[in-house]
């Protein structure tokens, strides 16, 4: 009597799942990587944005707004993943600057901390989880 078995067997199954946990495995770097550049880049434009209310608040009355509540409406998206806070810091010469600072939420691991200067257009990157991912960002311009 000839029995005509169709399916996998453990073994061939075992394999393919092995093949595939080792692809994840090298994967799943590459794709968190791209995760926190994506964030990092939104928190950039959002704050461009921010910049631009600034400047327009600066026509309207002669000087930049400087606290985080003055930018409670702008940014959009970034406090999904980000916290956005404003102050003012003294430059070099000794002149006010106000800066915007978006700081990565303790519940998101990407993202790291993206620093505007409104008065300079400057952007800083700090504390991303991918050191390459600030390096990448603060080279372009």
């Amino acid at each position: 009597m000839h029995t005509n078995d169709r399916g996998f067997t453990l073994v061939e199954v075992m394999i393919v799942v092995a093949i595939i946990a080792i692809l994840a495995t090298i994967a799943m770097p590459s794709y968190r990587q791209h995760v926190e550049k994506g964030r990092v880049t939104t928190a950039k434009a959002l704050l461009n944005q921010a910049r631009q209310h600034a400047h327009a608040e600066f026509l309207k009355g002669g000087k930049y707004p400087s606290t985080t509540a003055d930018y409670k409406n702008v940014g959009g998206d970034l406090a999904k993943y980000h916290n956005l806070s404003a102050g003012i810091v003294k430059n070099s010469k000794g002149k006010d600057e106000v800066v915007l600072t978006a700081q990565s939420k303790e519940s998101n691991n990407f993202g790291g901390k993206v620093t505007l200067n409104i008065n300079t257009g400057e952007f800083k990157y700090d504390n991303c989880v991918y050191k390459s991912v600030c390096t990448a960002m603060a080279r372009t311009k």
